[in-house]
């Protein structure tokens, strides 16, 4: 990719050609040599070089974008841009220039014979480079790939239509331009690998998940648009719709087998794009990677393209899943050698293959800048490792929190380390979940006054919570209880049992907006509020295990 003296170049280059001329002509006016004696029409030649000039520069961007970040014309091109305008000619840049070039000579010179025989003059010129030297330094450098191009795409005249893997779209320009010129420095983005990136189409990219902003700060480094997977709980409002499908992305309900998306996503490999889908499902909880989903991993496979991996780190740093705002960092995105599809074949080993690509062997913490670097741990931190009570820790300033409990507190460093204010002995976030996760099972919950279950279920989770929707029509309100036991989830309404999910029934439990948690049963999805005094990481957690100790139960039983 382009770094900075490459940047420099192009925009000295683009300032260069676009000021010359104005410039020679503002002189020679200046010094009396030049004294057109025509009529002005100074509108049309306004109108001409705004034209020409939102076309040059709108074709240099693509050609930036999507090419090797090189604009200059005796630089031998690494990548054949032929998307959007150069889908359509050859040489748009050349064009739009030649009516900027016009906008300028009617500008100064009126409209006269020497206005159109300077232009002419400079059209026959640029035409005879263009032909003689540009097009031979492409076809030595791009080879087969350019000659096949020529052949398709004309030079004098332009395609009214072309393919869809061949248009690009307005937002996801604007994207790009943003994350290229602010998020990039901003986040102090530094990229590794990128002559792993394919040149030609479709391939799917897989990255690991760690934060909201995953695909813009990776995706901003390849020379290609990428379609991606996006649960369809982020398409929540209009504007949200809006923008998530103008910058390519699709909805993918994980609730339920979503056939529509599935379609909708091999048809795109189908058309020659490319896919960019995390693996995971859905974003680190604690920074250590989420297990790859089996359903996804056979939809990859079943694709039959190359893989093109990518490692993310220190993204989660800047935006952890439990934050409310963002935190100034480091990010690294490396990305790595092609998977391609003779080593797909069998899907234990393309697992494996995918998970040490994205996947770090061991997680450490980037420093971050934040001034409020504990905000949200009490929506993360879901008991106390000590006392082990739950809900019992709160932020008790910027960079510190505490356990109601048993008293105790730990100072927040900038890398999330954890430090005893009474033994200065450290945790990561990491390490504190893991200690939470391995004894959570030692102890079983009371039921609250009244309700009852079947004997032969031990309850680990209850909680009144403040509203039950069900995709099926169904709602709840008022005094509503969930349970969660070794074998079920149960919804209780005024001591009643409501409804019953076996936990070997359920096929995805997931943490939702708003403080909510929500399970598949049957394709049917069913969510439940949560009060704000609960925290659904550990309902998370807690179905994570029983729901594996219930899965190793029947697969025993049936072996």
């Amino acid at each position: 990719m382009a770094g900075t003296k490459q940047r420099l170049q192009n925009i000295f280059g683009l300032l260069l050609k676009l000021t010359i001329s104005p410039l020679v002509f503002q002189l020679l006016s200046y010094l009396d040599i030049l004294q057109p004696d025509t009529f002005s029409i100074s509108g049309v030649a306004w109108l001409l070089i705004s034209a020409g000039l939102l076309g040059t520069l709108f074709s240099d961007l693509i050609m930036i974008r999507y090419g090797d970040g090189r604009l200059q014309a005796f630089a031998n091109a690494q990548r054949l841009v032929d998307v959007g305008l150069y889908a359509r000619n050859r040489h748009p840049s050349f064009w739009f220039f030649s009516i900027y070039q016009l906008g300028i000579l009617l500008l100064f010179l009126g409209f006269n014979n020497l206005t159109f025989i300077i232009w002419l003059g400079l059209f026959v010129i640029c035409i005879l480079f263009l032909i003689f030297i540009q097009e031979k330094r492409l076809i030595r450098s791009l080879g087969a790939r350019y000659i096949k191009y020529k052949e398709s795409i004309p030079f004098i005249f332009w395609k009214i239509k072309i393919p869809e893997n061949r248009r690009i779209k307005f937002l996801p320009q604007l994207v790009w331009l943003f994350g290229i010129t602010v998020l990039r420095y901003w986040y102090k983005i530094k990229i590794s690998g990128t002559e792993h990136i394919p040149h030609d189409r479709p391939f799917i990219v897989v990255a690991n998940h760690e934060s909201y902003l995953d695909p813009v700060l990776f995706s901003i480094f390849i020379p290609f648009e990428v379609q991606f997977v996006t649960t369809a709980d982020v398409f929540t409002t209009p504007l949200m719709r809006f923008l998530l499908k103008g910058i390519g992305t699709f909805p993918m309900r994980r609730h339920r087998q979503d056939l529509k998306s599935i379609r909708t996503m091999l048809r795109l490999i189908k058309s020659g794009q490319i896919v960019g889908i995390f693996p995971e499902g859905g974003r680190s909880i604690d920074g250590s990677p989420l297990p790859i989903l089996k359903e996804t991993l056979k939809l990859i496979q079943h694709s039959k393209v190359p893989i093109l991996p990518v490692h993310i780190d220190g993204a989660y740093e800047i935006w952890p899943r439990w934050a409310p705002n963002r935190r100034r960092g480091q990010v690294t995105a490396t990305f790595n050698p092609i998977i391609p599809v003779a080593d797909q074949a069998d899907l234990s080993e393309l697992e494996v293959h995918i998970q040490k690509s994205i996947f770090a062997e061991n997680k450490t913490f980037i420093p971050v800048k934040s001034i409020n670097i504990a905000s949200g741990l009490d929506n993360f931190l879901w008991a106390c490792h000590k006392c082990h009570t739950h809900n019992s820790i709160e932020v008790s300033s910027k960079n510190s929190i505490s356990c109601r409990a048993c008293s105790s507190s730990w100072q927040i460093t900038d890398n999330y380390t954890l430090i005893d204010h009474d033994s200065a002995q450290s945790r990561t976030l990491i390490t504190w979940i893991a200690e939470l996760e391995s004894s959570m099972l030692a102890h079983q919950e009371e039921l609250p006054p009244g309700l009852k279950i079947p004997k032969q279920d031990r309850i680990y989770l209850s909680s009144k919570i403040n509203k039950y929707m069900g995709e099926d029509g169904s709602e709840l309100t008022g005094e509503i209880f969930l349970l969660l036991s070794d074998n079920n989830l149960f919804l209780i309404k005024d001591s009643v049992i409501i409804k019953t999910w076996p936990m070997k029934n359920v096929t995805i439990f997931t943490m939702d907006y708003h403080n909510a948690v929500s399970i598949g049963v049957g394709g049917i999805r069913h969510t439940f509020y949560l009060p704000e005094t609960e925290i659904a990481l550990k309902w998370q957690m807690y179905f994570d295990t029983l729901y594996a100790r219930v899965s190793a139960s029947t697969k025993d039983s049936t072996g």
